[in-house]
């Protein structure tokens, strides 16, 4: 468990392999030399800012002939190997502390709600989930509470311990639904790293949360209109309804995990090469030449 959460073991491994790959470059030779910078390359593009002069630095590499100076150029190829597995690394160990700080927050939210909820079990007076609606001028005044409907003059009436176990079953099913729908939408990762399991077990009891505090916001009169719910139906409805609200809280977390799992390729290298350079203008695509054929003016490429 230990190791799972510090990723210590994972890091390491990783890190050493990495090492092994970049101090085998010594034994290459030209052309094992010039097979190896496209991949170097790559995992570089896909790992730096565009603006960075080390990613620079391997365009150039990639650019030259390898064969004027075998040893610089191995120099050159094992730098990129370094700088490009060490930038995957640094994102990686973002993407466990990110995990870690949600499991952290799922935890205490957790707690926090299950605190409460046994403690209004026990004391269902302290705070009630009932709601009062004003009657009809042919009517009796009733008492709407999510577990029954009560007659206002009855003298059994009144909040139980169920009402808000009640919500926070239905906040809690509403969070699992929002969970589902929002790992749909994350694409998959090569990473060791659980972070849509994390997402997922954030916002279970970010649904309790949100269902009892909506509630409790509703009954405090606090939204207009909508401070007398009618039915025991429309109680259990607003219930599940705020559970799943809390995506509109976690969206912003789901987006940074995006932006996390986005910018932190897999363990391989077989990463996408960016189209464009630094100073944003397309790369110009190098046409093959015949130098048995005779020199022809070409026109300028778009």
């Amino acid at each position: 468990m230990a190791n799972w959460w510090r990723g210590s073991l994972i890091e390491a491994a990783y890190q050493n392999l990495h090492a092994a790959e970049a101090l085998i470059v010594g034994l290459y030779d030209h052309d094992e030399v010039e097979a190896e910078i496209p991949e170097a390359l790559a995992r570089v593009e896909a790992s730096l800012d565009r603006d960075d002069p080390r990613r620079q630095a391997v365009a150039a590499l990639a650019s030259g002939d390898t064969s004027l100076d075998l040893g610089r150029a191995r120099a050159e190829l094992r730098k990129a190997i370094e700088v490009g597995h060490a930038a995957t690394d640094h994102e990686h160990s973002r993407l466990r502390n990110f995990r870690n700080a949600v499991l952290i927050s799922a935890a205490v939210t957790a707690v926090l709600v299950a605190a409460f909820t046994w403690y209004v079990s026990v004391n269902p007076a302290a705070v009630s989930f009932c709601f009062t609606p004003t009657p009809e001028p042919t009517q009796s005044a009733m008492l709407m509470c999510p577990t029954a409907e009560y007659a206002a003059d009855d003298p059994e009436s009144g909040p139980t311990s169920g009402d808000v176990e009640v919500v926070a079953l239905l906040g809690l099913l509403g969070g699992a639904l929002a969970a589902a729908v929002s790992i749909k939408n994350l694409s998959g990762t090569s990473t060791p790293y659980d972070v849509p399991f994390a997402l997922a077990a954030l916002k279970l009891p970010l649904g309790t949360l949100t269902a009892i505090g909506g509630l409790l916001v509703l009954r405090g009169q606090f939204v207009p209109g909508l401070s007398e719910l009618d039915s025991q139906g429309q109680i259990l409805a607003y219930a599940l309804i705020l559970g799943y609200a809390q995506q509109l809280l976690t969206s912003l977390i789901d987006k940074q995990a995006g932006h996390l799992l986005a910018s932190a390729p897999g363990k391989d290298t077989q990463v996408p090469r960016p189209q464009r350079d630094t100073a944003g203008r397309s790369r110009p695509v190098p046409v093959p030449v015949n130098r048995n054929e005779p020199s022809v003016d070409r026109p300028p490429a778009d």
